[in-house]
């Protein structure tokens, strides 16, 4: 039975057009593990005596000291609506943690990431370098449509700086004609990063997740080492 609390928004801050950063307080017997995914009780706009949930991957580390959503905003969305009127101060119902989109072992590390799949991609990887001590290569692919979406970009480029065993690839599938890093699709650059020692964590929309789990079993890899999680 998971437990219901009622914490604080601490932070709220728009990252890119229609993508947000909520902060909220941690409270102090909420355990989790990086990956993990929570719960947002939403009030019912039909019925103000009645709740609806919506689940939001954690992008940040138990060892934080507060819980970081990454959360696209869709233009109808009920949730949606609730978080974007919703306001620093205020207290929000939370459920939860909940999920297995977690580390096994220590493994070298493949991590594929589109839209706000970075979310639970993003506490992976940082519990790993900052808290785990990981030693094993992770590579990130962080696939995205135009250059107005891009976010975690400068986190990124800092956790590469100070560790050595990181890195990552981001492309754009439809960039800008100023856009010069890499463009197309995750798909396009999966092949490239192909280890068959290591395990490969997929977060995303169903169709990306399909496509490279197919690519991965078409070259052998083991499907006890692939992990997905779908948005």
């Amino acid at each position: 039975m998971s437990t219901q609390y009622k914490v604080k928004l601490l932070e709220k801050r728009l990252i890119t057009d229609d993508v947000i950063s909520l902060v909220v307080e941690k409270p102090s017997n909420f355990d989790y593990k990086a990956g993990q995914f929570s719960q947002i009780m939403i009030p019912n706009p039909e019925n103000s005596e009645k709740f609806l949930k919506r689940s939001y991957s954690i992008c940040s580390t138990p060892e934080e000291n507060n819980i970081e959503f990454c959360i696209k905003l869709l233009p109808e969305g009920v949730g949606s609506n609730y978080l974007r009127q919703v306001k620093v101060g205020d207290e929000i119902d939370l459920v939860g943690p909940f999920g297995k989109f977690v580390l096994k072992e220590e493994k070298p590390l493949v991590l594929v990431a589109t839209g706000v799949g970075m979310a639970p991609i993003f506490g992976l990887i940082k519990d790993s370098l900052i808290n785990k001590n990981y030693k094993e290569k992770i590579h990130l692919l962080f696939g995205l449509r135009h250059d107005k979406d891009i976010f975690f970009t400068n986190e990124l480029d800092k956790l590469k700086e100070k560790f050595d065993n990181f890195d990552y690839t981001l492309t754009l599938s439809q960039p800008s004609e100023e856009w010069s890093g890499n463009k197309g699709r995750v798909t396009d650059y999966i092949q490239k990063h192909i280890n068959n020692t290591a395990h490969y964590y997929i977060c995303g929309n169903i169709k990306m997740i399909t496509e490279i789990k197919q690519i991965l079993s078409d070259l052998s890899i083991e499907k006890e080492n692939i992990h997905f999680e779908a948005f």
